[in-house]
């Protein structure tokens, strides 16, 4: 587990930064330690930068004060003494999940984005590392139907604590039954569906007692 990303890059006496942003797209200020709004004029306070360890390769380190959740990292090739908006050139964007509780960085799939309810985007079917079916002590079976009331097998289903779907606790695929298991604590939970083709509508509220 690890807070540290790589960028594959020569070197040339480059200097490589990032920035990170949220998901309604303000960015994270390293020195009030907060996400705001952007401003060419303060971009030196966005600058998160990276070392270069040989072999064309630089390291950053994600920030440890930013709260759990999903983001975009943007990476900068600096193109003088100091950081500027309209002098450094964008080399690329990658999206992660931040797991704050075990400061782990984790990679998510960016090949396809759904939109929720709510407007916000996110990642389809976010990490591979919260596959998990959960640590609570209350078995919980949700099932996964069809328009005509048929069982969908393939479904991706995760849940989250919180109506926005970035506290994740737990996720699972459902079988051919449509069904799939989660063992969760006693309470109030978002579940989110996902398979190519359909649209569901998310989050769906469910109670467990």
């Amino acid at each position: 587990m690890t807070n540290k990303f790589h960028i594959p890059y020569y070197e040339i006496s480059n200097t490589i930064y990032v920035t990170i942003r949220n998901d309604v797209g303000n960015v994270w200020n390293t020195s009030t330690k907060a996400f705001v709004v952007f401003s060419d004029l303060s971009i030196a306070n966005y600058v998160v930068n990276s070392m270069y360890k040989e072999g064309s390769l630089y390291v950053a380190e994600f920030p440890l004060d930013i709260p759990r959740g999903y983001y975009t990292i943007m990476i900068f090739l600096q193109g003088g003494v100091s950081p500027v908006v309209a002098d450094d050139i964008w080399l690329g964007t990658m999206s992660s999940y931040w797991d704050k509780d075990n400061a782990n960085l984790l990679g998510t799939r960016v090949d396809s984005l759904i939109e929720y309810n709510t407007g916000e985007r996110f990642s389809e079917k976010a990490l591979e590392a919260v596959e998990t079916t959960g640590t609570g002590n209350t078995k919980k079976t949700y099932t996964v139907k069809d328009g005509d009331g048929n069982p969908m097998d393939g479904v991706d289903v995760w849940v989250t604590t919180d109506l926005t779907g970035t506290s994740i606790v737990a996720s699972g695929v459902t079988n051919i039954q449509g069904s799939v298991e989660f063992w969760l604590n006693v309470g109030t939970y978002y579940m989110w569906s996902q398979k190519a083709g359909y649209n569901f509508t998310n989050p769906d509220v469910e109670v467990v007692s």
